[in-house]
């Protein structure tokens, strides 16, 4: 007779499935084509080829995965023939079966969704035989499957035995899972976890004790690397916190030597990726290239002189922070019962004494702007500019760097600096009112002649030299914003300019011009909600809400009550040429 298809053919009076295999991939299946008998009976045969076909596709698909590379698990094989199957190995395989038909329904782009809207007195017949009411007829599917694992010899039981009896109730579980699943997927939404019931003996086995019972779907198998991408998007990230993010992930599948999945991770996995972290040397990828954090740990501790490990604050604020956020994350979204990573961090002992960074003392400023120190040519450079601007308007390094000429602008009147680039955060955007000294020193010359000359940047050659060492940090895998501005100019300052100028203190850097400007306001009497607008800190207080409503005139009347002791602008105007 005539084929009736090029997956359905009969021969002999006995239909068959039949399904070609790309010459690709037959080495791998060691055949060139797919064939199963249905029986003699078209009806029962037609109705049973599309479980057949979809385990069919299910081999391709992992022969595939084999060939890109092998990270796709190959599902697992149907049951031997004449091999005798427990009634929850019969109902897992039917399962299995059923969702491989409507994945492969819904990969054909079809109308047809799935498995179909389910028919209610379908569901509560099912829910009938899965509390131990047996029907008679028993619904389609289940009889179906019932032929055919009697057919290849894994199911041996009389019908009507308790044995059977199991059997069915077990298939109709699986019958209501596979319809609860496909609803899941009619509306976008993950696969819901597999029934505890509905997985043989040998699978929880296999799977791991402690870990087991935090699958909540799918996507509790999947490792951080693969989640990464679709937290990222849906935290809308910029490209330098998602770098932090992707490094933290690179770090701590290297710690545990795996892409482990994101279920499996525990508490005990987060206090190691933390003690790891700890010996961990700074700067790890440029100091050992082209080895993991576990190689270059082992190579930093070979070393005669090791190089210091990561401080203790970094990994509290940047990668433990980030590690808990991402496990959080997948805590809020059901990948995993809770996040294993709370309450992780470095214990530290808070020093006492002076603080990170102090402020300049008079005599500190008095020596910095010696007017033969600072200008000995009697003009000023970038240089001069970025220490007068760090002390008049409190700018980050990043900020001033990046300052557009466009920037400098009047606003109702008042000349400002508008922080617009890109900054630290959110609330680092803001207007900073110029103080008058800067403008008597030829802030406004300065910003005409470098327009003249078709500059862009109040600082150009500062923003180049950044922009270019932010251009090798990606390269490298860096993108931290704060990492490559501070390496020129404040850089220049730290190392040699304040060595010039007797100032031996560590806590006294470029950074303490921003923190002298802001002692400076509060010395003045401004008030912090103001004081925190004009610095570019997010104000956590109840008036946070009214900052936004501070006026220009208030903001430069705030900046001019500066008066830094110790500071002779007298002397730099005299000497400063025109």
């Amino acid at each position: 007779m005539a084929r009736k298809g090029e997956n359905f053919q009969i021969k002999a009076g006995r239909y068959f499935a039949r399904h070609a295999i790309p010459r690709e991939l037959q080495p791998i299946l060691g055949k060139r084509e797919f064939s199963q008998a249905l029986g003699a009976d078209r009806e029962a045969a037609l109705n049973t080829l599309p479980e057949v076909l979809a385990g069919f596709k299910r081999e391709i698909a992992a022969a595939r995965s084999q060939i890109a590379g092998g990270r796709a698990e190959r599902p697992a094989p149907r049951p031997s023939p004449r091999r005798k199957l427990s009634p929850v190995e019969i109902a897992a395989q039917h399962l299995q079966d059923r969702l491989a038909y409507d994945a492969a329904i819904r990969d054909t782009g079809s109308k047809a969704i799935g498995l179909g809207f389910p028919d209610e007195q379908y569901v509560a017949d099912l829910r009938e035989i899965a509390a131990g009411r047996i029907l008679d007829p028993l619904p389609a599917p289940l009889a179906l499957a019932l032929e055919w694992s009697t057919r290849n010899g894994n199911l041996q039981d009389a019908p009507g035995s308790p044995a059977w009896n199991a059997t069915v109730r077990m298939l109709a579980r699986a019958e209501l899972a596979a319809l609860d699943t496909s609803l899941h997927r009619d509306e976008g939404e993950s696969d819901p976890p597999t029934p505890a019931d509905l997985i043989p003996a040998k699978a929880a086995a296999e799977a791991q004790p402690a870990t087991a019972s935090r699958i909540l779907g799918a996507d509790s198998l999947l490792p951080l690397s693969a989640l990464l991408p679709r937290f990222l998007a849906e935290r809308r990230a910029s490209p330098p916190t998602a770098r932090e993010y992707e490094v933290v992930v690179r770090q701590f599948e290297e710690a545990m030597g795996e892409a482990m999945p994101v279920h499996a991770i525990t508490r005990r996995h987060a206090v190691k990726f933390k003690d790891l972290l700890l010996k961990t040397p700074s700067s790890a990828t440029k100091r050992f290239p082209g080895k993991t954090l576990l190689e270059a740990i082992e190579a930093n501790n070979a070393r005669k002189e090791p190089y210091p490990c990561l401080d203790a604050k970094t990994l509290n604020d940047k990668s433990l922070s980030r590690f808990k956020t991402l496990l959080g994350w997948c805590a809020n979204n059901d990948l995993v019962p809770d996040n294993p990573a709370t309450g992780i961090r470095v214990e530290t002992v808070e020093k006492a004494g002076k603080a990170p960074r102090e402020d300049f003392t008079p005599g500190d400023l008095a020596k910095l702007f010696a007017p033969d120190l600072f200008a000995p040519a009697g003009a000023l450079d970038e240089f001069q500019w970025a220490m007068l601007i760090g002390l008049f308007s409190g700018l980050r390094p990043s900020e001033a760097a990046q300052m557009r000429l466009d920037s400098v602008r009047h606003e109702r009147g008042v000349l400002c600096l508008s922080v617009e680039e890109e900054t630290k955060n959110k609330g680092s955007r803001r207007l900073v009112p110029v103080h008058s000294a800067l403008i008597e020193l030829g802030l406004e010359r300065r910003v005409a002649a470098l327009r003249k000359a078709g500059e862009e940047h109040l600082f150009p050659v500062w923003y180049r030299q950044g922009t270019e060492a932010r251009a090798e940090a990606e390269r490298n895998g860096s993108t931290t914003l704060n990492q490559y501005f501070p390496r020129f100019i404040p850089r220049r300052f730290n190392v040699t300019y304040k060595k010039n100028a007797k100032i031996t203190e560590p806590t006294k850097d470029f950074y303490s011009f921003r923190h002298t400007f802001k002692t400076g306001l509060r010395k003045s009497g401004v008030d912090k909600g103001t004081a925190d607008y004009i610095c570019g800190h997010a104000d956590q207080s109840a008036g946070a809400v009214y900052v936004h409503g501070v006026s220009i005139e208030a903001m430069k009347a705030a900046v001019e009550s500066l008066n830094f002791d110790g500071l002779d602008l007298a002397s730099l105007r005299k000497i400063i040429k025109e």
